[in-house]
């Protein structure tokens, strides 16, 4: 009976590091996790200074954004577009089940996993820029960017 146990004993200790191991590489790859979402088509609204009027307008496709986990955030996942530094969106959760990840920030930004879709909205340009001048003064300005939708396509790197 007492070898019983050691055997017993000795597997389960033995197994430790293969579990640890096999946790470790599914964190490693989750942590991998990333994705390319290049835009095919993009509408939206620009202000016309000559009329003084906002109009609707069509916006070059073809811009890239990568999706990644970056874990000196608190969020699951980032999204920034390709040359730039600064973040676009946060997304607080991970892929939901249903394969859906919801972003918010300086756009909103949703992708499906299982059809590698993606929205993003910036709704930033039509409600305003604000920002401080030199004295400190927060202005506002409406007419200064513009906000637009849009649609996609990810592949997993």
């Amino acid at each position: 009976m007492n070898k019983l146990n050691l055997a017993i004993f000795l597997i389960i200790i033995l197994m430790q590091p293969c579990m640890s191991f096999a946790e470790d590489v599914a964190m490693e790859n989750k942590m991998e996790e990333s994705y390319l979402c290049i835009t095919d088509e993009a509408t939206g609204f620009k202000f016309n200074k000559s009329l003084d009027k906002w109009e609707s307008a069509n916006f070059k496709a073809g811009r890239k954004f990568l999706v990644g986990r970056e874990p000196i955030y608190e969020h699951a996942f980032v999204v920034r577009e390709v040359g730039e530094q600064m973040e676009t969106s946060w997304c607080k959760q991970d892929f939901d089940d249903y394969g859906y990840l919801h972003c918010t920030g300086f756009a909103l930004f949703n992708m499906s996993k299982i059809s590698l879709r993606f929205i993003l909205v910036d709704t930033g340009g039509y409600i305003g820029s604000v920002k401080k001048d030199k004295q400190g003064k927060v202005t506002f300005d409406p007419k200064e960017h513009t906000s637009y939708m849009s649609i996609g396509k990810c592949s997993s790197l």
